[in-house]
């Protein structure tokens, strides 16, 4: 009997979606419980799923001998299949076999399916389970098989398969949960942090990242589906060729392309399916693994574009979720919940008046970004989008004096250069500007936005540009003042040589 304990205390496999127990239990009790207790992880849950046990082998005692047999009721009489999973002709040896996790695994997949997948064995006692338990009542000494299929609120599957052996009136086990998880995240472009929020300027190359797992279980699968599905907002383009594999957050170690496929399914949905079960048996991964998958995509001129804060409802959003295979004898699959970030861009005000807040026509305006030169595409009346391939650089005052650029990063300066002046006023000087702004913890909300214009924080995002009527003399450095300055020198000395003259003449 100790050598009976000993092979069921190390039969312990695990298997996504089915949860799969033997036990042995003695005969003199009249009413004997199989306890599955609840895991300690956030990310799966036993709450709400069904548990039936099925009793596979007959215990029966005559004096201080027992015996096992075959139980009709889940099995035939002599069960070859499973008896030849594991090398065995007779329940001895399947207690040999059994001494392995591999054997085990056999073992388990042969009775369901062989007995339990496509046909409707007597079920020996059944319990739903509470977030904590199932308790399930059984009438007859024996080894069961406890099978549990169920969801949890997240959509992610329960999971274990554990034999072991008691001679107690009650077996107690803990169910070996799993289910990879998936967490999305932005890569803001001021700070190189990641996070849930990001803000660019259109045409800025915004980077992702996915960060997944490896199911612990997932040797017990002959194939595996993880396919990571991305949904993106109209305002970002997606770049195939950017997606990357690695095993660190440092990219010091790349998953082979070949286990990495990438299919873009229309302009704003892609998968990346990741061979990982392949990977494992190849050596080129491990089920304690963490996945880091790297790509890029472009904030083009289709994106929203916030104006002022409070706001919920102008970003730029990009959505992931993993499919992943919860059953290893069929191909149905589970989805984990949804991870998302969120993308900001702004707008900017520029008004064109002359001393008395008049508004300007014809004034023409450049605006730059680390020196260059910032295209535009007219997207409306006055409204100038950014658009790298624009065509529009030197933007024009209509009667209303005013336009407003579109797609501005934050924490970014911006000079804003008159070209051009109006007819009959001087030309003003360059106006430094750039946009600040604040999230809320989830990064779905704009919860404050402002401008630094001229060094002054807390402003609107707009700006005066005013321009003085007249002619206005060439500034400090100019010719025309050098000209003025040499002239009135040397008129000076010619007023002195000519008053040291004239004393002399008169000595």
């Amino acid at each position: 009997m100790k050598n009976i304990k000993r092979v069921f205390s190390l039969m312990t496999v695990v298997m996504m979606v089915f949860c799969l127990n033997i036990f042995s239990v003695n005969v003199s009790a009249s009413e004997y419980t199989i306890t599955v207790k609840a895991p300690s992880s956030d990310n799966v849950s036993i709450a709400g799923q069904t548990f039936n046990a099925y009793k596979v082998f007959s215990l029966t005692y005559s004096g201080n001998n027992y015996s096992y047999t075959a139980d009709e009721t889940c099995l035939d009489s002599d069960y070859e299949e499973v008896k030849s999973s594991v090398g065995a002709t007779d329940f001895a040896g399947i207690l040999t076999a059994l001494d392995t996790e591999a054997n085990a695994r056999k073992f388990a997949d042969a009775v369901y399916n062989t007995y339990i997948k496509d046909k409707t064995p007597a079920i020996a006692g059944t319990a739903t389970a509470d977030a904590d338990s199932a308790v399930i009542d059984v009438n007859e000494p024996g080894y069961f098989l406890v099978f549990g299929t169920g969801a949890d609120g997240n959509n992610t599957t329960v999971t274990s398969l554990v034999m072991l052996g008691t001679t107690d009136t009650t077996a107690e086990i803990t169910a070996k949960v799993d289910a990879p998880t998936i967490t999305k995240q932005i890569k803001h472009n001021e700070t190189g942090s990641w996070g849930n929020v990001g803000d660019n300027q259109i045409g800025d190359t915004v980077e992702y990242r996915f960060i997944s797992d490896i199911p612990y279980n997932i040797a017990n699968f002959t194939s595996y589906d993880y396919i990571i599905h991305d949904t993106m907002t109209a305002g970002l383009t997606f770049d195939e060729s950017s997606v990357k594999v690695y095993k660190d957050e440092g990219k010091t170690s790349q998953l082979a392309d070949s286990y990495v496929t990438v299919t873009k399914t229309d302009s704003q949905n892609f998968t990346v399916k990741i061979d990982v079960l392949g990977a494992v048996n190849a050596g080129a991964l491990s089920a304690t693994d963490t996945l880091y998958t790297y790509y890029s995509a472009t904030l083009n001129t289709s994106a929203l574009v916030a104006a002022s804060a409070p706001d919920s409802s102008n970003h730029n959003d990009n959505t992931v979720y993993l499919e992943y295979s919860n059953n290893p004898y069929d191909a149905t699959t589970g989805e984990t919940t949804t991870s998302q970030v969120y993308e900001w861009t702004f707008k900017f005000t520029v008004n064109k008046v002359d001393s008395e807040s008049n508004p300007l026509a014809n004034a023409v305006f450049n605006i730059k970004r680390d020196g260059a030169n910032i295209k535009f595409t007219k997207t409306g009346t006055n409204e100038y989008t950014v658009d790298p391939s624009g065509t529009i650089e030197d933007i024009k005052t209509d009667l209303t004096g005013s336009f407003v650029i579109k797609g501005l990063d934050d924490e970014t300066d911006y000079t804003l250069s008159e070209k051009t002046p109006p007819a009959g006023y001087n030309k003003a000087e360059d106006t430094v500007f750039s946009i600040q702004s604040g999230y809320g913890a989830s990064g779905n909300e704009l919860t404050s936005l402002s401008a630094n214009i001229g060094g002054t924080s807390g402003q609107p995002l707009s700006v005066n540009v005013v321009n003085n009527s007249g002619s206005k003399l060439v500034g400090t450095g100019g010719i025309g003042t050098t000209i003025f300055y040499v002239s009135g020198g040397i008129l000076m000395i010619v007023a002195a040589v000519l008053l040291i003259t004239k004393k002399r003449m008169n000595k």
